[in-house]
């Protein structure tokens, strides 16, 4: 018989948001949304799991102590709140305390943070090149094909994609309309 004095321990870092697709949302914005909330935590005896979640409805009473549905896999226990409805009031920081106690009563507490983003991207206009496969810049366009690089600078922690309407560019390639750019961050 041992005695068990270790406290859960909850990886912070394994904490997600995901949408109903699967897809990780890193930023939140003021646009409600459902959403599955997940966590790691790791003991051989854990009880429950429990966060308040309020910060991210604060219509939503029932956030304050919502309890997490775990399952356990060798000590590890991945530990999942669906049906989470997101609605963000204002811009900022949104802190979630999570608590996990084992059933022996050790418990352990995390507070993991996630950012409200309500800033839109800002486009630097000034930044716009049109360059040919080598890199020189083209300063003139003529009726003739070429092929080219164009590109912009665009400013936003949170960016999810850029699409241009480069038709006018060439009217007879329909997917010029909704063109989506590969973007590289420069952090």
């Amino acid at each position: 018989l041992s005695v068990d004095e270790t406290a859960p321990k909850i990886n912070k870092d394994s904490f997600k948001i995901t949408d109903y697709s699967g897809n990780e949302i890193k930023y939140l914005s003021g646009k409600q949304m459902k959403v599955i909330i997940s966590i790691e935590v790791e003991d051989d005896s854990l009880n429950k799991v429990i966060a308040n979640l309020s910060g991210l409805n604060k219509n939503e009473p029932s956030y304050k102590n919502k309890i997490a549905n775990c399952v356990s896999k060798n000590g590890i226990s991945v530990c999942i709140w669906s049906g989470i409805t997101i609605k963000m009031d204002s811009p900022g920081k949104v802190d979630i305390k999570v608590n996990a106690v084992d059933t022996v009563g050790n418990n352990a507490e995390e507070t993991v943070s996630v950012s409200v983003d309500e800033t839109a991207p800002k486009i630097n206009k000034d930044s716009f090149k049109l360059t040919y496969m080598n890199g020189n810049q083209i300063d003139y366009l003529s009726t003739k094909p070429i092929t080219a690089l164009i590109s912009i600078e665009v400013e936003d922690d949170s960016l999810n994609k850029v699409i241009a309407n480069l038709s006018g560019l060439n009217k007879d390639v329909p997917s010029y309309k909704n063109k989506l750019a590969n973007c590289v961050s420069k952090n």
